[in-house]
């Protein structure tokens, strides 16, 4: 369903960068590609609408990665101290300001959840982040969560739409070519 969170889930990525080089044939550019991929272990969130979902109306799922806030964090401050900037607190209370606030355009923030009882699941604050965007067929994630047999989280309406809305608005902004002037 939309807005379930994946734990653990396979995908597809580059290891290395691929290279064209003498690629003269499609058997040698694939031989590249084939060198260059590999298959890793992240915790994803479902992107793909429910009703598309719910009727079949698609082969493959698209996901996107999905983090705790705390370590999102980490990520973050390692990213700032590799680019030479300050990674302090206020730095940081205004980059999830800025996220919350839906002014960062490749990141959405996911309100945290307490348990009410033993049998509901809590969860922190969460960070989506739309820079990565996987594909798997459906079948398979499918049977990939119903073999790993594990409780999971799933937004409910509004929330999953407020997230669709987020992925939306990543894909639809236009820059144009030169600035308007008056």
């Amino acid at each position: 369903m939309q807005g379930d969170f994946i734990e653990s889930c396979p995908v597809l990525v580059f290891d290395q960068v691929p290279t064209v080089g003498n690629a003269q044939s499609n058997e040698a550019l694939l031989a590249e590609l084939d060198k260059a991929h590999g298959v890793q272990m992240v915790r994803a969130i479902v992107m793909t609408q429910a009703c598309d979902l719910e009727h079949r109306n698609v082969r493959n799922v698209i996901l996107c990665p999905i983090y705790h806030l705390e370590e999102y964090r980490g990520l973050w401050e390692e990213r700032r101290r590799q680019s030479g900037k300050n990674a302090s607190t206020t730095d940081w209370n205004g980059h999830t300001k800025q996220v919350r606030d839906g002014k960062v355009w490749n990141l959405t923030m996911l309100q945290k959840r307490d348990a009410s009882s033993p049998d509901v699941l809590s969860i922190p604050h969460q960070v989506v982040d739309f820079h990565e965007v996987f594909s798997l067929p459906l079948d398979f994630l499918t049977a990939w969560v119903q073999a790993k047999g594990e409780p999971r989280l799933r937004l409910r309406p509004p929330y999953r739409e407020h997230l669709s809305q987020a992925f939306a608005r990543f894909f639809m902004r236009v820059g144009l070519p030169d600035d308007i002037s008056l």
